[in-house]
């Protein structure tokens, strides 16, 4: 095998995607309606976007993941999470949608 399984020193492939506070709110409306405080761009990543989202209330932060290249990579994560999480810590998936 002349190929490496895993890549080294991965980048991204495209930009992150821009997140406006109407945008926010509208993507995060099934969880809480609760107005949004702050939106923060998490930078590590090769092909999502991940935003710390934190609430003008007391609800605690949540991470929003968009998936920006197919729909069957949110289920594919999500299945995968639901697979493991009695035997490997993994974050609560609150709610997906493709």
């Amino acid at each position: 095998m002349d190929e490496p399984i895993l890549k080294c020193h991965w980048e991204r492939f495209q930009a992150h995607v821009e997140l406006d506070r109407e945008t926010a709110a509208k993507l995060m409306s099934p969880y809480s309606c609760s107005p949004i405080a702050t939106s923060t761009l998490l930078s590590e990543g090769c092909a999502n976007t991940n935003y710390k989202i934190t609430f003008k209330n007391d609800d605690p932060p949540v991470v929003l993941r968009i998936y920006v290249r197919e729909n069957e990579a949110l289920f594919r994560e999500a299945a995968i999470h639901q697979r493991v999480k009695d035997c490997v810590p993994v974050p609560a998936l609150l709610y997906a949608d493709g």
